[in-house]
């Protein structure tokens, strides 16, 4: 049995080649005419094609054969770092995309695709540093993030398990746009394997890489705040690096350390992390580092159950309820976390399979733009806090609390 739920889960998790992708379905909060992504854009981002840092790594391909995609799915000893410039309309113009964009749902959604990857510098894998290859990169980056008013943030996608690169670069650009695209964006493309044996060393083997990238943010850019948008498999890369930054860091206080590091908001999608890992993590501090953590979970992720039945543990992104004492109280210790719970969001909106809601479900897509920059609390989101288990959900007047809390004027995403 568990070979055929393998086989199943690695084809629920875009095991297939990748068809021509729209855009998202826009965030209710968007549709509500709450948050204008439009408004306030810099002329110069008032176009169809947009900037996405990738941090990878992947093995790079031994010749150009794909433009778009110059990455293996092999692991590298080195951390790539490349732009990819991506088109958000193919064949609209900038008004024509905003206008679609602005739709609900519909085929006629725009299409995203990415036009182009250039690899320009790396990050070898060395105790000392030698940053000389990555000064090209580092600065484009920080003239992305001149371009906008001072302090502007960095999002960093982390994608999950077996996923092609392209679109995770659309998942990036995605947000970026929905966000008002400021700021400057960036995906961590890890060698998600297309094989459901390579699943635990391809996770052990990015934390590493993405503490080696946090670290050179905080070092060597001009951002105010570092955010993550972490889905599926990518939620445990991320929490192991925070973890690794805490342990590295433990001389430092709280405020310190988050100063140092500038961690903004961090989102946990879906993850696909066992439980007991993450309370680990938390007891050793990891959550000093980022401004709120958002863990996102829910009762219909059916992929998250063949992965608890697969590895025999249980996952942080499935029923909170069925936390232990010890675990839901170790939880609500943390000042710094929230559990959101959007079953009821699934229940209404509907979601094959429930993995994707966070960019599928216009009401989670809105929580995270909400979050994401930003920074509202919960109860600031339209969350609802439910007393029994201490865990927030969306109610079901969801809309007019946005309506109330937000009022009828457009703001910028960020």
């Amino acid at each position: 049995l568990k070979p055929v739920l393998g086989c199943l889960l690695s084809l629920a998790i875009l095991g297939c080649a990748p068809a021509p992708q729209r855009l998202m379905p826009t965030p209710s909060v968007v549709t509500l005419g709450l948050l204008d992504p439009a408004a306030g854009v810099a002329p110069d981002r008032q176009r169809t094609t947009g900037t996405v840092f990738i941090a990878s790594d992947r093995a790079l391909r031994s010749s150009a054969a794909s433009a778009a995609d110059p990455f293996t799915n092999s692991r590298s000893d080195a951390l790539h770092l490349a732009v990819s410039e991506v088109t958000i309309g193919r064949g609209l113009e900038y008004g024509e995309m905003i206008e679609a964009a602005g739709r609900a749902r519909g085929a006629d959604r725009p299409i995203v695709e990415v036009e182009h990857t250039a690899v320009v510098g790396v990050l070898p894998a060395k105790v000392s540093l030698d940053l000389a290859a990555a000064e090209p990169w580092l600065a484009r980056l920080n003239a992305e993030l001149g371009a906008q008013s001072p302090g502007s943030d960095i999002l960093i996608y982390v994608h999950g398990y077996n996923t092609d690169f392209r679109i995770n670069t659309i998942r990036a650009a995605e947000f970026w746009h929905f966000r008002g695209r400021g700021g400057a964006v960036m995906s961590f493309d890890w060698p998600s394997r297309y094989r459901v044996i390579g699943y635990g060393a391809d996770k052990a083997n990015a934390a590493y890489a993405v503490r080696q990238l946090l670290e050179l943010l905080a070092e060597r850019t001009d951002a105010g705040r570092i955010h993550i948008l972490a889905h599926s498999a990518g939620c445990p890369i991320v929490v192991d690096a925070l973890r690794e930054l805490r342990l590295r860091g433990s001389g430092l206080g709280g405020e310190e350390i988050r100063a140092r590091f500038r961690i903004g908001q961090v989102a946990l999608a879906a993850p696909d992390m066992d439980l007991m890992l993450f309370c680990n993590a938390l007891l050793d501090g990891f959550d000093d580092l980022p401004e709120r953590i958002a863990i996102y979970a829910s009762q219909g992720d059916d992929v998250l159950q063949i992965s608890g039945f697969l590895f025999g543990n249980d996952r942080l992104g499935l029923p909170v309820h069925d936390m232990t004492a010890w675990e839901a109280a170790l939880v609500r210790r943390s000042a710094h976390t929230e559990i959101i719970d959007v079953t009821r969001a699934d229940d209404v909106l509907g979601e094959l399979m429930g993995h994707s809601y966070y960019r599928r479900n216009p009401w989670v897509s809105s929580d995270l733009l909400l979050l994401l920059g930003p920074g509202r609390s919960a109860a600031e989101r339209g969350l609802v806090l439910d007393a029994e288990s201490g865990f927030w959900q969306f109610p079901d007047d969801y809309l007019d609390r946005l309506g109330s809390l937000l009022g009828p004027e457009p703001s910028r995403g960020d």
